[in-house]
Order: structure tokens, then C-alpha cells, then sequence
């Protein structure tokens, strides 16, 4: 275990700054900077050349590009992310307030997915070609379909409006309280279709094995094949599938934040980028880059509990 952590801690580190290094460089070579937009969005009057050297001088951008580069490296190292030029805050303070808010809507979401997906995905292989796969793969589609800035508002609607169940969801006060309710359930809609059908049709691939049909020709009950023979193996490509939906929705569900106005890591994102704003953008990057690498790490050590057979090669 510790020689494969070592592994991948050398990877992580080698992936980290190279995700670092092209980052950078496509912003310091992307023919503006953040002075430069404050600047066109005034009146000459108020960034008077004196002024503009000034906020040039103070943020770096006046250096060649290795110089910048090497500050930057050097105050990532003490743990410094740099100061928001569209904040005129430190970096570090603001993803502490983003970061956990969607780290908790994110994780929520992939349990949920799972809780519904991998049920549902099972029943529906079970039932191969009988009237509930058709209704849970016609579901699917349906809900595929559907956008998450769309369906957020739909449910707004419904529920707020026409039932008057739920108040108004706007803002965060935390994962347990009734403002969380509808981001989690679109969040959820949108992305349980993925995990009913890779678990159906990994179920249907395991099927077809021919320890499955050893496993019939021996007696052993449908359920016990179904839950016990089949479902561990088909669980390996989904719980991979989990991942990259846990990782994706942790950093940052941008419409689904916008529509019900959450200060998480989707928002940021957004503003950092269309702002130019250089430290939040490179902040937000390498914040996702390490909720990445760990969300990997999550599934590779989950495939050993899943299957122990990949425990012993």
C-alpha cells in the first residue's frame, strides 16, 4: 500500500504542475490581462498611464514570463495562492468560503446518484426487455433530455409555486436545511441516468459470462447469481463511472449554482474567468486539480472492497 500511495503521489505532483505550467502560460499569453479589461471598461480619464504601471507593478504583470512563473511557484510553495485582483482579497480566504460548499453539494449528489442509480440499474437488468427495464430506460432518456438549467426552474415551479412546499431556494445555508433540497435533486435527476445505464449494462455484459451460466447449471437461485456473482464484478466500471461524476459535480455544477445562486466553486470559476482574474483562476484550477486526483483515489481503492480478486493480483 505505501509503495502504491508513493506512486501515486509522484504522479499527482508531476500532473499538479504540469496542470500549473500550461494554465499559466495560456493565461500570460492570452493578449490581455485583468489591468488591461478594468482599464477598457473606464474613461481614460480614470486610469491615467501612471496608475495602470502602478497595478501592473504590484500584481507582477510588468515581468518577463519565467520571472512571473518562478514567483508564482515559489508563493504556491509557502502556501500562498496570490491576491484577487476583482476581490482585492487574498485567494486562499475566498476558496476556504467556496471550496466546502461545493465539496458538500458535490459528495450529497454522488450518494444520492448512487442510492438510486445502481438499484435501479439492477432492476432494470434483471428485467431485460420486460415492461420495468422499458419504463426505466424510457425514464432515463426522458431525463437525459433535459438540461440542468432547464430543470432546475421546472422544479422551482412545481414546487414552490404550484405545490408551495418548499420557500424560495436562493442562497446556502448548509447541506441539511430545506435550501439544499432542490439544487440536490437536479443535480441528482441530471446525473442518475448515467449510473442506471452502465450498471444495467454491466449487469447485462456479466450475464453473458460463463461462470453466470456455470453458476445456473449448478442450481443456485437468481438472486444469489444476481447479487452475488453478478453485481460485484458490474460494479468495477461503475464505480469509475461514480468517480468522474463525484469529481465533476464537487467541482462545480455552474448552472445548477447560478440558477439557485450558491457561492461555490461553480460560481467562482465562472467569475474568475470571465474577470481575467489570474490568482483566482490559478487557485481554481489547482484546487480542482487536487479534488481530481483524489476523487481517483477514491475509486482506486475502492475497487479492492468491491472485488477482492484485484486485492490479490
Amino acid at each position: 500500500m505505501a509503495s502504491y500511495l508513493l506512486v501515486r503521489l509522484v504522479r499527482w505532483i508531476t500532473g499538479l504542475l504540469m496542470v500549473m505550467f500550461l494554465t499559466f502560460t495560456m493565461m500570460h499569453f492570452s493578449g490581455s490581462n485583468p489591468v488591461d479589461i478594468m482599464v477598457s471598461q473606464g474613461s481614460s480619464a480614470d486610469w491615467p498611464q501612471q496608475r495602470i504601471e502602478a497595478l501592473k507593478e504590484k500584481f507582477g504583470f510588468d515581468k518577463p514570463f519565467f520571472e512571473q512563473l518562478v514567483d508564482y511557484t515559489n508563493n504556491l510553495l509557502h502556501g500562498e495562492f496570490g491576491r484577487s485582483i476583482k476581490f482585492n482579497r487574498d485567494v486562499a480566504p475566498i476558496l476556504e468560503t467556496k471550496v466546502p460548499i461545493s465539496v458538500q453539494l458535490g459528495l450529497a449528489a454522488t450518494f444520492l446518484v448512487i442510492l438510486f442509480g445502481v438499484p435501479l440499474g439492477v432492476l432494470a437488468a434483471a428485467a431485460h426487455n420486460r415492461w420495468p427495464d422499458t419504463v426505466i430506460l424510457g425514464t432515463t432518456m426522458t431525463l437525459q433530455a433535459i438540461p440542468e438549467f432547464v430543470l432546475g426552474p421546472v422544479l422551482t415551479v412545481i414546487f414552490v409555486l404550484w405545490l408551495k412546499i418548499l420557500a424560495v431556494p436562493v442562497g446556502w445555508n448548509g447541506l441539511f436545511t430545506q435550501q439544499s433540497i432542490l439544487p440536490l435533486a437536479v443535480l441528482t435527476i441530471a446525473n442518475v441516468p448515467i449510473i442506471i445505464r452502465q450498471t444495467r449494462a454491466s449487469m447485462l455484459e456479466m450475464a453473458g459470462s460463463d461462470y453466470i451460466r456455470t453458476a445456473r447449471t449448478k442450481g443456485l437461485s437468481e438472486r444469489k447469481i444476481l447479487m452475488k456473482h453478478m453485481l460485484r464484478p458490474a460494479l468495477i466500471p461503475v464505480s469509475t463511472t461514480a468517480g468522474m461524476l463525484m469529481t465533476s459535480l464537487v467541482n462545480g455544477a455552474i448552472f445548477v449554482e447560478a440558477v439557485f445562486n450558491i457561492p461555490g466553486l461553480g460560481n467562482l470559476t465562472r467569475d474568475a474567468t470571465l474577470s481575467l482574474d489570474y490568482p483566482l483562476v490559478m487557485g481554481v484550477v489547482i484546487i480542482i486539480t487536487v479534488l481530481v486526483m483524489m476523487g481517483n483515489l477514491i475509486v482506486d481503492l475502492s475497487y479492492p472492497l468491491i472485488d477482492p480478486r484485484i486485492r490479490n493480483r
